[in-house]
């Protein structure tokens, strides 16, 4: 589903002619948005395999830190980098290449370039969303694998799918959402953040739980 889909569909739940007369374009397009993160963030969250990827990229020798978002890494400000490995044999998994994760510090517990473990592992942490560190700072270039959720686009255009183009089962759940938040603006209701994140959590659980029973993803409930 697009934006486009997204808008057409939602004004039509609410009995609302096409183009929206009641909703400003700029107001429709705010909302379905604001829908689009809070769904993207709480799958990310609860379901996080719908949006993980894996890059491989190369650490270089001798630096402190690298920007993940830079040209040749990720080229994307992540969300969130849920595991990095060591490849040793080359940039592509084989038989004879398999992935050796490493360790995830925190430097809020210890000194993270401190390591007395009579086998020395190298750890990674990443400060400030994009900069990631390796300690010990390595001597030699190292390949590595980064399994990770990128941050979600706005959509600006009706051709932008929602979720930045992932988590197809979870776009009606967008939808779902994007309704009740122009129904409770129309009857005037106070609807916190806290009660939206609430239904989308409980409704992607609800979802992940019916994958045993062959019934995968969101089922809308208009």
């Amino acid at each position: 589903m697009n934006l486009g889909e997204l808008k057409t569909d939602a004004l039509a739940f609410l009995d609302e002619r096409s183009g929206g007369s009641f909703w400003s374009p700029t107001i429709q397009n705010s909302w379905a948005n604001l829908a689009n993160r809070l769904v993207y963030g709480q799958v990310a969250a609860l379901s996080p395999t719908y949006l993980t990827q894996h890059s491989v990229i190369t650490y270089p020798a001798s630096s402190e830190y690298i920007d993940l978002s830079g040209a040749g890494y990720l080229n994307s400000v992540p969300l969130k980098v849920k595991k990095v490995e060591e490849l040793f044999g080359g940039t592509s998994v084989s038989p004879s290449n398999q992935p050796q994760e490493l360790h995830e510090e925190n430097p809020e517990w210890t000194d993270a370039y401190e390591d007395h473990s009579p086998y020395p592992t190298t750890k990674w942490w990443i400060d400030a969303g994009t900069s990631m560190f390796l300690a010990p700072t390595p001597s030699s270039a190292r390949v590595l694998r980064l399994r990770w959720i990128d941050s979600v686009d706005a959509m600006t255009l009706d051709a932008d799918d929602l979720l930045g183009g992932r988590a197809a089962p979870f776009h009606d759940l967008v939808l779902a959402v994007y309704v009740k938040i122009l129904q409770s603006k129309e009857r005037r209701e106070d609807m916190s953040m806290e009660s939206l994140r609430a239904f989308i959590a409980a409704s992607i659980r609800e979802a992940e739980a019916s994958r045993t029973t062959g019934m995968m993803g969101y089922k809308d409930p208009y």
